[in-house]
């Protein structure tokens, strides 16, 4: 979707509704596809029958953030420290997953329905894409929503990622930083980190819609190639600044991969296993 005057009234709007402490209604847009292939189910950009948002705006909670079944919310010790917290959230109408193929393979109109905010797609056996749609705000007030798109692609042994985001609603969202990480999985949590790459793309608002990390079309390498057998997945989480409060995005997974050792080529091959979260 292009920049239109309906997106940058939307953020002026609501802008100055943030400014004002007031909560707007949202309302979704009619039509659309969901990205499994389904017609009929109502496309929308905004929080409209999410019930992470639900349960976030019911409590007073400071600082929040939303996608798909994780909640996450600020914490204030009682020496004014900050630190973030998470629960889930039940979801309804959440797509099977992975979900493929992609209806349109648009970044920006893929997974916008109301109810399930996270959808998966392993595009091939080295390569899978994620989308969550963020919605944050303070207290009972919804300050507005922006896609994260996530996206892994081997290179070998060599993890990469490439990050979009997309500007929905509210005001002006500037990246802190996202990490990704590549995990092996053992039966001890936490799973160990064994490559990791941060990125840092461009603020996003009603003009300047949308920002890649590295661009369009590269890929950000993880520090270290896969070297060893076994399963692995990959972590995005970030932090991002909006209206002066900083937030926490949480978790994003593309999905499961293994990693075997080829005997032609000498390297461990990584591909997708098929299995989501």
């Amino acid at each position: 979707m292009h920049f239109s005057l309906k997106r940058l009234i939307a953020g002026l709007v609501l802008g100055a509704a943030i400014t004002a402490g007031l909560a707007l209604p949202e309302a979704g847009a009619a039509g659309g596809t969901r990205n499994d292939g389904t017609p009929g189910v109502a496309q929308v950009k905004d929080s409209t029958g999410d019930p992470c948002v639900a349960l976030a705006t019911s409590k007073a909670r400071g600082s929040w953030t939303c996608y798909g079944d994780t909640l996450a919310y600020e914490v204030i010790s009682s020496t004014g420290a900050s630190s973030w917290a998470t629960e889930s959230v039940p979801q309804t109408n959440v797509p099977a997953a992975p979900v493929t193929p992609l209806a349109t393979d648009n970044d920006d109109t893929d997974c916008e329905y109301a109810g399930a905010t996270i959808c998966n797609v392993v595009t091939s056996t080295y390569c899978a894409w994620v989308k969550g749609n963020l919605s944050y705000g303070e207290s009972l007030v919804v300050w507005g929503r922006f896609d994260v798109v996530w996206r892994q692609c081997f290179n070998g042994p060599w993890p990469r990622w490439r990050l979009h985001l997309i500007w929905d609603t509210g005001p002006a969202v500037d990246p802190d930083y996202f990490s990704g990480v590549a995990r092996k999985e053992v039966s001890a949590a936490p799973d160990p980190i064994v490559s990791r790459g941060n990125l840092y793309p461009a603020a996003i608002d009603s003009v300047h819609w949308e920002a890649w990390y590295p661009s369009s079309t590269g890929w950000q390498y993880g520090s270290a190639k896969i070297n060893e057998s076994g399963n692995f997945h990959d972590d995005l989480f970030g932090y991002f600044m909006a209206n002066g409060h900083r937030f926490y995005a949480p978790t994003l997974h593309t999905g499961h991969w293994r990693s075997t050792w080829n005997s032609t080529t000498k390297i461990y091959d990584q591909k997708y296993t098929g299995k989501w979260y």
